[in-house]
């Protein structure tokens, strides 16, 4: 369909002798009648491990770029894009190693920037605000979706698979083996609850947590598992 506007300054230093770059992620957006191609990508740096990464937004229906090789790096020069991108409204989200980047998707223009002190992933955006982060030194951030500034953050919590649910203002997620709830504004903790097979080999909480609404005014559901069983939890609101 199309070719990103590699610079290939650097080819053959990548995974083979003929490598140029790499798109990473492409986003489907539609503006009035016309179909758009949001696009990152990454290419060669000039050392074997480097990487430079580039945002693009492609015309589909009109086959013309809206604009093209706009940074996608804050203060470092290089570095490797971590997992997908994610989208809210005219804004949209990248993760860079350490670096998390918002940008307006519509014009390439970064609206903010916020580093981290190690690799970094988001978490999720909930109640259309805050934006849940976690790096690999095990520390849980919440910060505001549209300014990043930080609200609040939470040292040694191992998240054990990097699931998160989100209803009625309380996130639940795993760390350390056990189902933790804190209350996403004024992070109380509501749980704190282990698994019943805590001393057998896989006998603790893992892989995902998630959930279902309430209906009816009834509590929603809390569902997670360990290598034994599945578990339900009645939500705490």
């Amino acid at each position: 369909m199309l070719t990103p506007n590699y610079s290939r300054k650097y080819v053959g230093l990548g995974i083979t002798r003929y490598h140029v770059g790499a798109v990473n992620d492409v986003r489907p957006m539609i503006i009035a009648n016309d179909t758009l191609l949001l696009i990152t990508y990454s290419e060669k740096g000039p050392e074997r491990q480097e990487y430079e990464g580039y945002l693009a937004l492609y015309n589909l229906s009109k086959k013309v770029w809206v604009y093209d090789r706009k940074p996608l790096w804050g203060e470092r020069k290089v570095g490797i894009l971590n997992g997908a991108v994610r989208v809210r409204g005219d804004k949209m989200y990248t993760i860079t190693s350490n670096e998390i980047l918002c940008h307006n998707w519509q014009t390439g223009e970064r609206v903010w920037l916020k580093v981290l002190p190690s690799f970094a992933e988001i978490q999720g955006i909930f109640e259309d605000r805050y934006m849940v982060l976690y790096d690999s030194m095990s520390t849980l951030y919440c910060v505001d979706a549209d300014t990043g500034q930080q609200i609040w953050k939470l040292a040694n919590e191992t998240l054990a698979y990097t699931s998160s649910y989100c209803a009625d203002g309380i996130l639940y997620y795993l760390s350390k083996g056990n189902l933790r709830a804190w209350d996403l504004k004024t992070t109380k903790l509501y749980w704190d609850i282990p698994s019943d097979t805590p001393d057998k080999l896989d006998g603790h909480f893992w892989v995902f947590v998630t959930g279902l609404p309430g209906k009816n005014g009834q509590k929603g559901r809390i569902f997670t598992r360990t290598g034994y069983h599945t578990y339900c939890f009645e939500a705490i609101k």
